[in-house]
């Protein structure tokens, strides 16, 4: 069960993240540029996160929630977008959060989710 979970915090980590930084929808992701190599590089991130907390996962982790991915609605959004848009806290303290917590115990270097957590945070303390 660990590692489902663990798998499955990993798309989160990829996709909610990115999709709301950019200010987009499951479609930027869903295309080779800058937004669907940073959700990859931001899965990537928990490898050796998980690894370091005894949960295995690899690259063929990362290959399946890209086939889930990429089979969304271009148009769909996820929570953490939704909540973005409506002003709402979002789940970056569970998400990445999580991830620089475990970095800082583990001594792993998580650039992408640590910047993906700042922007984050910027963006809801900018709610009016």
């Amino acid at each position: 069960m660990d590692r489902k979970i663990w798998s499955k915090f990993m798309l989160n980590i990829g996709v909610n993240q990115v999709v709301s930084v950019y200010g987009q929808n499951f479609g930027s992701v869903k295309k080779p540029g800058r937004a669907r190599d940073m959700m990859i590089a931001a899965m990537a991130e928990v490898i050796p996160v998980a690894k370091q907390e005894g949960v295995v996962l690899d690259e063929a982790d990362i290959a399946y929630w890209l086939g889930v991915v990429d089979a969304l609605s271009d148009a769909g959004k996820p929570s953490m977008r939704q909540d973005v848009e409506a002003k709402r806290p979002s789940e970056v303290a569970l998400f990445s959060g999580t991830v620089v917590a475990l970095r800082q115990k583990h001594r792993i270097k998580t650039p992408v989710n640590a910047m993906l957590y700042d922007n984050i945070m910027a963006i809801e303390k900018g709610y009016v």
